[in-house]
């Protein structure tokens, strides 16, 4: 009887691991590490917060998994974290907290929402990450056939913008479907490229847009380059990951050039795990915002007023340590929910 009842459980968890493989690549909110600054750096929130919030993407139990997948839904609460859990988030604190300069980061979980953030509402110039939220709103467009992907540009003077990308090297009057200008945005993180996609939009309609996804930031009168938080990044990412869920027929198209984007400061250590990026530099500002495609997916954007010389280490290094965690928390969350159906 025993060995029957063992037999069974044996059966339910192979078919728990092959629905994980399955639906795992899902989205959602829950704060944890809330360290917050206003625009003139002073400490406003120094303390270790905690929100259980309803995610936007629960997946769908089947038979005898619906127990076993209920439990996933739910977030570990603070008093069940491991000494090891604590002691990540305390070296993630350390790291933006002793950092020279500004900096920021917010985390989301993409399935249960866990939510991490240092300073995530302190506002930088966002260089070129504001090139991802209007190449999403182009693609948004194209889905509503109120814009062509095959349309065709012509590249002006009043197109140019020094910097990166190709196009600058190009003749005036060279054309360019509106999908080739989008790749070009987030692959060579073009300027001429963003420019044209920019001046062929409605200003007003972006911006409404975003704003009704919870962004707090963008542009700033008619300057197309704007502001942003890592709270925002966070939703830019957010938002590209339910968009690539919901339309699978462009998903490989738009999932190709954000794996191939130029300048990738968001990297993990030996792990081959997928990063779909979006970077933006200055000689003083320096960001980066990124979909993590591990088993449990996860967004993360990280702020900072860093110079060229210093950020790659400190980027690399907050990069591992929340992945670390991510890790710790999904380790504690799958022994948990095995003890609570299964024992």
């Amino acid at each position: 009887m025993i060995f029957k009842m063992l037999k069974n459980y044996f059966v339910v968890l192979i078919l728990f691991l092959l629905a994980s493989f399955i639906y795992i690549i899902s989205s959602q909110k829950s704060k944890i590490l809330a360290y917050e600054y206003g625009g003139d750096n002073n400490l406003i929130n120094n303390q270790l917060v905690i929100e259980a919030n309803e995610g936007v993407d629960k997946k769908i139990g089947i038979s005898e998994l619906d127990n076993f997948i209920s439990c996933y839904e739910e977030p570990i609460g603070r008093e069940d974290y491991t000494p090891e859990m604590n002691k990540k988030l305390e070296e993630i604190n350390r790291l933006f907290a002793t950092s020279s300069t500004k900096v920021s980061f917010t985390y989301e979980d993409l399935y249960t929402g866990l939510h991490l953030s240092y300073n995530e509402n302190s506002t930088y110039f966002a260089a070129s990450v504001i090139k991802s939220p209007v190449v999403l709103y182009v693609y948004k467009l194209y889905l509503e056939e109120k814009l062509d992907l095959n349309e065709v540009l012509v590249y002006k003077p009043s197109h140019y913008v020094a910097g990166t990308g190709s196009i600058q090297y190009q003749k005036y009057g060279t054309k360019y479907t509106i999908r080739e200008l989008v790749a070009k945005t987030i692959i060579e993180s073009d300027n001429i490229a963003y420019t044209m996609l920019c001046q062929r939009i409605n200003n007003s309609d972006i911006r409404n847009f975003w704003k009704e996804k919870g962004v707090t930031t963008f542009w700033y009168g008619n300057n197309i380059w704007g502001q942003v938080n890592s709270k925002d990044g966070a939703i830019y990412m957010k938002e590209l990951y339910l968009f690539l869920k919901e339309n699978p027929e462009l998903k490989e198209e738009i999932l190709s050039y954000y794996l191939r984007s130029a300048t990738r400061l968001i990297k993990l250590n030996n792990t081959g795990i997928p990063i779909a990026h979006k970077s933006g530099w200055t000689s003083s500002t320096i960001h980066d915002m990124a979909i993590i495609f591990s088993d449990q997916p996860y967004v993360l954007s990280i702020n900072s007023l860093l110079g060229y010389g210093n950020f790659s280490s400190f980027f690399y290094q907050a990069s591992n340590l929340i992945n670390e965690f991510h890790k710790l928390y999904w380790d504690k969350k799958s022994e948990r929910c095995y003890r609570q159906v299964f024992e």
